[in-house]
């Protein structure tokens, strides 16, 4: 019987002891993870390690300028004694550059799914749409009413359309007589057969060159004239000295639309002209180097020197030059056209009698030319001063 009752302490005594180890090492679990429970250990992951790029017009999620779109997610995943959770809230304001461009552009999303988007508007609402949106890694999305599909980018150069009459400020980008104007930028064209179709584009003119003479610059508002429509991300201007100065941007032209150009970006602006088409200036013109003939019909257009930026409206006075060809012009190959606006011209061509519109390429040295009251002659090989006529 003694030895019973000791055999039986020290069972009792060996029960005592496991249980508190047992529970000294949950203790220990406890204090290394705060969000474990009975040895289930919790890792959040809140990093983005893989995204993809989501491609959604505007008017899907009736977007305003200033609205902030967010995608959450949260998943679990369990593996072993350990749940992993990753969460994440990406965000995405949608600025009036995308607005103006019709499409917002998700970069770098998080992989993973989505079942709804929370917009918070400007002016402090909330919208929740619902999505059924799968991200995998570096891949291409474009999201619209008929649901997500996956896309192919096919790039190309060129453009696609122009704006109208733009104008860059001369001071902000320190622009001097004689630099030239690169600008660098891209449009989205569409999609078509699960494709993203952009042209990449850089844009030095189009019919003209983008040369700073020192009449332009003195006005302090550069006349870019049609400037191709879509993103602009950088500006590169190239001085006669060989200097190279680049201006990152981040703003959207839309075609057919008017733009003030500046430091902080492109403003819609509404151009205000004045017309003219007398004035005190002459020219002597060269019927017979242009192949005119009879019913012919010659426009020159142009521009004042002076330009105000008032309100966003710039206010400019053009004017233009219309002569119809006669008969007794082409016998004499060379006429005189007085009594015209003067002032800085950037325009010519020539409308035949049949109807075809001609746009005759002329000589690098006179993409711009001065009509005052010192007759020159204007001809297909250049501008000459009437005492030097070739």
């Amino acid at each position: 019987m003694i030895h019973y009752a000791k055999h039986k302490f020290i069972a009792n005594w060996a029960c005592i002891a496991f249980a508190l180890i047992t529970a000294i090492h949950f203790i220990a679990c406890s204090d290394n993870a705060a969000d474990s429970s009975a040895g289930i250990f919790i890792e959040t992951n809140t990093g983005n390690k893989a995204s993809a790029c989501l491609y959604v017009p505007t008017e899907l999620w009736k977007l305003s300028a200033g609205d902030t779109v967010s995608l959450e997610q949260s998943r679990r995943d369990t593996i072993g004694d350990t749940i992993y959770i990753t969460e994440s809230d990406y965000r995405k304001v949608a600025d009036s550059t995308s607005i103006a461009s019709g499409t917002l552009i998700l970069d770098s999303v998080p992989e993973g799914h989505y079942d709804s988007v929370t917009v918070y508007t400007s002016d402090g609402k909330t919208h929740v749409f619902a999505t059924n949106i799968d991200i995998d890694k570096e891949q291409t999305y474009y999201l619209d009413s008929a649901g997500v599909r996956e896309l192919v980018i096919e790039e190309n150069s060129g453009t696609i359309g122009l704006s109208d009459i733009s104008y860059l400020s001369v001071k902000d980008f320190g622009i001097k007589a004689g630099d030239s104007l690169t600008f660098y930028g891209h449009t989205i064209w569409g999609v078509a057969n699960d494709t993203l179709v952009i042209y990449n584009f850089e844009e030095v003119g189009t019919g003209w060159s983008l040369v700073m003479n020192s009449k332009n610059v003195a006005t302090g508002l550069a006349y870019l004239s049609n400037i191709s429509y879509g993103f602009y991300d950088s500006l590169v201007v190239k001085s006669p000295d060989g200097s190279v100065h680049k201006y990152p941007m981040d703003f959207y032209i839309d075609e057919g639309k008017s733009y003030y150009i500046h430091s902080n970006g492109a403003t819609p602006i509404t151009v205000e002209s004045n017309p003219k088409s007398e004035g005190n200036a002459q020219f002597y013109f060269s019927v017979k180097s242009f192949e005119m003939t009879v019913g012919d019909t010659l426009f020159m257009i142009g521009r004042d020197d002076k330009r105000v930026l008032s309100n966003d409206t710039i206010y400019v006075a053009t004017y233009f030059v219309e002569k119809i060809i006669d008969s007794s012009d082409v016998a004499a190959g060379t006429i005189k056209i007085e009594n015209v606006p003067e002032g800085i011209y950037d325009s010519f061509s020539i409308l035949k009698h049949n109807g075809e519109w001609i746009h005759p390429k002329l000589a690098e040295d006179y993409k711009e030319w001065t009509l005052s009251e010192t007759p020159i002659l204007f001809s297909k090989e250049g501008i000459f001063p009437i005492d030097s006529i070739p």
